[in-house]
């Protein structure tokens, strides 16, 4: 829900997302008027390709070693399956 105060229209956050998964807009309009500067440049830098895809290879990573962490754990080792010495 858009909000006008003194001829100036704010979008909502639902507005602005919706708009960033349509393709987003560019330029001075790519945060929301009332976002602080440091949150337009923390935007725009996350969104840029090089960070995207170092966090997008830590967030694989992460993932991998609690995948195989979960799977170590769920492994059961008794005296029958190992034999006797």
């Amino acid at each position: 829900m858009s909000i006008k105060y003194k001829d100036q229209i704010f979008l909502g956050f639902q507005e602005y997302i919706d708009c960033n998964e349509r393709g987003g807009v560019s330029g001075v309009c790519s945060t929301p008027l009332y976002a602080h500067p440091v949150d337009e440049w923390i935007i725009r830098t996350l969104n840029s390709t090089a960070v995207t895809a170092v966090i997008n290879k830590a967030i694989d990573a992460l993932g991998s070693v609690c995948e195989n962490q979960s799977r170590i754990t769920q492994i059961f080792l008794t005296s029958e399956k190992m034999g006797e010495p």
